[in-house]
């Protein structure tokens, strides 16, 4: 499902008669020239030409930078927020208001393109009355429309959270890979029991990187059954990891979008054969996953062998060897070591992949 934002915009006033509103000489809310939006004084015609021209405009420029509030869309709210502002004397935007809201964030989001107006580098052209220029209301509804479509999502909502599964840059670790291993090194702390019984491995995150910069976790996975102190020590983390991330980008602005990650428990003390095996083990499974990417699965299978054989219960290493099993069609190998992932390792999603696998 896609969600679309249709904005439409109209200008409209509800007295017929050009006089102050009550209480003041200053405000009208009706004028012989209404204020224009800028941009269309130069053209060829009279007033209704430009003032055609100036709701083009003004549609456009709301169009282009309004910005469906991400709670309005996981709630499925929508509808027309009306608002209000004065054009003064000087063509310069006063006193907005919302008239009319429907929730979500959407009258804050109407605002915000009200006062982005005062930020152009020309003003309105401001309304007349008996040729002087004065200062007049202008009302203005803006229709937030949440549409289902059939083309491609460009985001998803999961949780309240609005995740973008199109972007023109993906989210990334400040600096990159690199960067978060040394992150990693500095910060990722290792719990003293593990030391214990020399437990080693990786837990797996998936998170999500917001248009701010902060970091939410969606889902994270404990490969090697470290247990939950080391669960503690991988949420401490990501959360102190909030702001080093560079959010995605989708159509020039930033947007929410996922980020696998990995971390890496080893012990700080002891246990130093045990961190050599892993490291070769690992470095196994980077070559048997290169040959992989290459469809080159004999020589996949034969790495990441090497790798189980150095930690016959690692659910990591048995499933990159049963998914080249699979890939090579030596299905009861690729069964054999699937399953003995979904023992080690609660999964529960596994249940429903090993039904077609091992059949």
């Amino acid at each position: 499902m896609r969600y679309l934002l249709i904005l439409c915009v109209f200008v409209f006033s509800n007295l017929i008669n050009a006089q102050p509103e009550n209480g003041t000489d200053q405000i009208y809310q009706v004028v012989e020239e209404m204020p224009r939006f800028p941009g269309c004084e130069a053209i060829e015609g009279g007033v209704a030409e430009k003032e055609q021209c100036s709701k083009e405009k003004l549609l456009s420029f709301v169009y282009q930078n309004v910005v469906y509030p991400d709670s309005a869309l996981s709630k499925g709210i929508g509808g027309t927020v009306v608002v209000r502002f004065v054009v003064n004397k000087e063509g310069k935007i006063t006193n907005d208001s919302i008239l009319k809201d429907i929730g979500g964030g959407c009258g804050e989001a109407a605002l915000k393109i009200v006062r982005m107006m005062n930020e152009l580098p020309e003003r309105w052209t401001p309304g007349k009355q008996n040729g002087t220029p004065v200062a007049v209301y202008y009302t203005l509804p803006v229709k937030f429309k949440i549409k289902e479509a059939v083309v491609d999502p460009d985001f998803v909502v999961l949780d309240g959270d609005s995740i973008w599964v199109k972007y023109d840059e993906a989210a990334i670790f400040n600096g990159g890979e690199e960067a978060y291993q040394a992150y990693m090194k500095e910060h990722l702390e290792y719990p003293f029991i593990g030391n214990i019984d020399c437990l080693i491995g990786v837990i797996e995150a998936k998170i999500l990187i917001k248009s701010d910069g902060t970091v939410k976790i969606m889902d994270i996975t404990d490969y090697n059954d470290l247990g939950i102190h080391f669960w503690y020590e991988a949420i401490d983390f990501i959360h102190k990891s909030g702001k080093q991330w560079k959010p995605a980008t989708f159509n020039g602005r930033e947007v929410n979008g996922t980020h696998d990650i990995r971390i890496t428990f080893k012990p700080t003390f002891k246990c130093k054969d045990i961190i050599e095996n892993y490291d070769k083990a690992t470095d196994n499974i980077n070559a048997g996953l290169e040959f992989y990417e290459a469809e080159k699965m004999d020589e996949a299978i034969e790495k990441f062998t090497e790798a189980v054989d150095l930690f016959p219960e690692n659910p990591e290493f048995l499933a990159f060897r049963g998914q080249a099993f699979l890939a090579a069609d030596r299905i009861d190998e690729a069964c054999a070591d699937l399953k003995k992932v979904r023992q080690i390792l609660y999964v529960p999603w596994y249940d429903q992949f090993l039904f077609y696998v091992c059949k």
